[in-house]
């Protein structure tokens, strides 16, 4: 009985060991996430990314919504970035710190408009408050606790 010599990988001048489709499994793969299996075309990578600018990565892609909040557009509920300090950080605390100054100690960055849970990043309603007033805020605003 004559042993057939294993499929190789489809792709000119690959010896790879056939996987599916035709090609070796790193090809195959390469076609799966790519739509390509040539291997010669590096893949074009980002630059380093820059130091974060709030500006540039937060300022400048705040928008209107139909409240006319200056409102973070990415995402549902309150928006978060990666800065350079910290992963998800808090869209609406860093606007605040950046227009206001740091977040005194003992309170949080609550909404003078009620609508933090949809992406408010405006400064001008944007303060520094207690949980408590926050939450007579949400009562306010949203008629939360009068049922």
């Amino acid at each position: 009985m004559q042993v057939r010599p294993a499929p190789i990988c489809a792709e000119h001048g690959c010896p790879g060991v056939y996987y599916s489709l035709g090609y070796c499994e790193a090809h195959y793969h390469r076609v799966h996430r790519h739509g390509a299996p040539q291997w010669d075309k590096p893949l074009q990578r980002t630059a380093r990314r820059e130091p974060f600018d709030i500006e540039r990565d937060v300022i400048a892609h705040l928008t209107k919504d139909e409240m006319g909040c200056l409102a973070w557009p990415y995402g549902k509920g309150y928006g978060t970035v990666n800065d350079d300090v910290k992963k998800n950080a808090k869209v609406h605390v860093l606007v605040y710190v950046y227009y206001h100054g740091p977040v005194p100690e003992g309170l949080q960055i609550n909404h003078r408009c009620g609508r933090g849970d949809k992406g408010c990043a405006d400064r001008r309603h944007l303060y520094a408050g207690t949980n408590q007033q926050n939450w007579a805020d949400a009562r306010r605003h949203n008629g939360w606790g009068l049922r």
